[in-house]
């Protein structure tokens, strides 16, 4: 199975890299599971004092395939129970 490596980017450009990764049975795969990594990561940051972050997904070779950012989870279909408990506390209109 490949593995993926999930590199947090943030917002001043600074990169975090994954050096671990996980194995995902396809880069769709590992696109839903950035999406919902960083739906919930979002979703703490709201009510803390933390940065929006992107994901730079790559493959085994270290090319970056795709990124996921803060916007594409946020819009992208389902929106995480917990993100949505968030926002409700907020009272943020979705």
């Amino acid at each position: 199975m490949p593995r993926f490596y999930f590199h947090a980017r943030e917002k001043n450009g600074e990169l975090t890299e994954d050096r671990r990764g996980l194995e995902f049975a396809s880069p769709d795969v590992a696109h839903d599971e950035a999406l919902k990594a960083l739906r919930e990561m979002f979703a703490l940051a709201l009510t803390k004092d933390g940065k929006p972050i992107s994901f730079e997904v790559s493959a085994d070779d270290g090319k970056v395939l795709f990124e996921v950012t803060p916007e594409e989870a946020l819009t992208d279909g389902e929106i995480s129970e917990s993100l949505l408990e968030r926002l409700n506390q907020l009272r943020v209109v979705t």
